[in-house]
């Protein structure tokens, strides 16, 4: 599992769903080489779906066709991308979890 840290960094970990938080903690090698932990309460999540694929990306003179993605947008503006295994469950789980977190 990645989270996309600015326009080009994947930083590799593990995305966590508490009752009240979504965490990201990174992986220790991305945790040592500047990969950031991430989290915010179920209530700051304004919506949730699936990030479309970018177009390929140059990368070692080949392209590299990236997935679909998890997106989590936030009150404050702010738009959080990972790639997650079945982004399409991931969605309705945490979906789930922002309504139950509303009502």
């Amino acid at each position: 599992m990645n989270r996309e840290q600015g326009s080009l960094r994947q930083i590799g970990g593990k995305l966590f769903l508490t009752d009240q938080r979504l965490l990201f903690m990174p992986n220790h090698f991305d945790d040592a080489t500047g990969g950031d932990e991430w989290g915010c309460p179920l209530g700051d999540i304004t919506a949730v779906g699936v990030e479309p694929r970018r177009p390929d990306v140059p990368f070692l003179g080949r392209t590299a066709a990236l997935r679909r993605r998890l997106r989590v947008d936030l009150g404050s503006g702010d738009r959080e991308v990972f790639v997650v295994n079945g982004v399409n469950e991931a969605v309705k789980v945490l979906r789930a979890a922002t309504a139950a977190g509303r009502g």
